[in-house]
């Protein structure tokens, strides 16, 4: 069940959609880290610098997690005042 509009709907409806057509198969990562390594080091060799690929994604991350934070601060304070309005 959920509310239409509701802060975290996108994440209820991804845990549903897993629910009912997911498969949880636990934890995948042991026993992977060479097959890592060696993916990692394959991408280095062609020339790409992971270090300044991460960061660029961190920061690009930053930039939208704080405007997703502006808009949500933006939008409480703004429910806040009308219903202040509505109760005054």
């Amino acid at each position: 069940m959920q509310t239409e509009g509701a802060l975290g709907s996108p994440i209820v409806e991804t845990t549903d959609a897993l629910g009912d057509h997911g498969e949880v198969t636990g934890n995948t990562i042991p026993g992977k880290g060479k097959a890592s390594q060696a993916t990692f080091g394959a991408i280095m060799a062609l020339g790409s610098y992971l270090t300044d690929v991460f960061l660029v994604l961190e920061n690009k991350g930053v930039r939208k997690f704080e405007a997703s934070w502006g808009e949500l601060f933006d939008t409480t304070r703004d429910q806040l005042a009308e219903a202040e309005r509505d109760r005054g």
